[in-house]
């Protein structure tokens, strides 16, 4: 457990200095990590079912031990429940039922989370495109400013050079 933990940590990590190569991978990893989910859902079906099977199995090998050592007797299902439930096979099918089931819950958690990791990234590239966009619309409103402010200083320089052109006629052109 403590391995998947760090080994999840790690792939959830995003690099958001490089969103595209992100984007590029997440799926692999969005698969992988579904695929285990998968795996790990049958494994726990399969021992399910071998379970309902040992279940099935020790129940008529109650019935059959009842009927050769007290003939007669009436058996109930609380009387067969009890017998399986003891029973050492069945107490270590049982427990490995519940740590599948564990281990496909944390799969799950895992798979959910590159879901949610997916959703982050895209969000991530939109607002990455966006800014982007507004960064080139700033810049070209800046130089749009500056030319302005360059045509402005030049009217400015123009006009001051006709004046002084007026007021001193001693100045040729």
């Amino acid at each position: 457990k403590a391995r998947l933990d760090e080994e999840m940590k790690e792939q959830l990590v995003i690099n958001d200095a490089d969103i595209t190569r992100e984007l590029v991978d997440h799926a692999t990893k969005q698969f992988y990590w579904g695929s285990m989910w998968a795996r790990a859902i049958k494994q726990e079906r399969t021992q399910k079912l071998n379970v309902e099977t040992l279940e099935a199995s020790l129940s008529n090998e109650f019935r059959k031990q009842l009927a050769e050592t007290e003939p007669g007797t009436r058996v109930t299902e609380k009387m067969i429940k009890e017998y399986i439930t003891g029973h050492p096979s069945y107490i270590e099918a049982s427990n490995k039922l519940i740590q599948l089931g564990y281990i496909a819950d944390l799969f799950g958690v895992c798979k959910n989370a590159f879901e949610s990791r997916g959703r982050m990234l895209l969000e991530l590239s939109r607002q990455s495109s966006e800014g982007r966009f507004y960064e080139n619309e700033f810049f070209n409103m800046k130089n749009e400013f500056e030319r302005r402010e360059e045509e402005k200083a030049q009217r400015k320089s123009r006009k001051r050079n006709v004046e002084e052109t007026k007021n001193n006629p001693d100045v040729t052109n």
